[in-house]
């Protein structure tokens, strides 16, 4: 429980919300272990919800590849992803996957 005290403020609050409750559904997992040269292929463990699942390389966002425009990678089978680049990692690159757990 969160109190909260407002001093000569203009500010009303109507509705409080008690969010502890929720749960988060998504976790982090940090695949950087898997980068070595000439590998694109990383072991998602445990197999992700293919809707939910978030690739991030240092930082950036990638994009998903769709089944007619290849982007950054594509979920290949149920547990792995292929990642579409020309250049290999660098080894003290971070990789994570954000996803639900299937």
């Amino acid at each position: 429980m969160a109190t909260i005290h407002l001093t000569n403020s203009p500010i009303t609050i109507t509705n409080l919300h008690n969010t502890e409750e929720v749960v988060m559904r998504l976790k982090t997992y940090d695949i950087s272990n898997q980068i070595s040269a000439g590998n694109f292929l990383f072991n998602l463990d445990p197999q992700p919800v293919a809707d939910t699942l978030i690739v991030t390389l240092d930082g950036l966002v990638l994009a998903p590849s769709t089944s007619t425009v290849q982007k950054d990678y594509t979920l290949t089978g149920h547990s792995q992803i292929t990642l579409h680049f020309n250049e290999d990692l660098a080894q003290n690159s971070v990789l994570l996957a954000i996803y639900e757990e299937a």
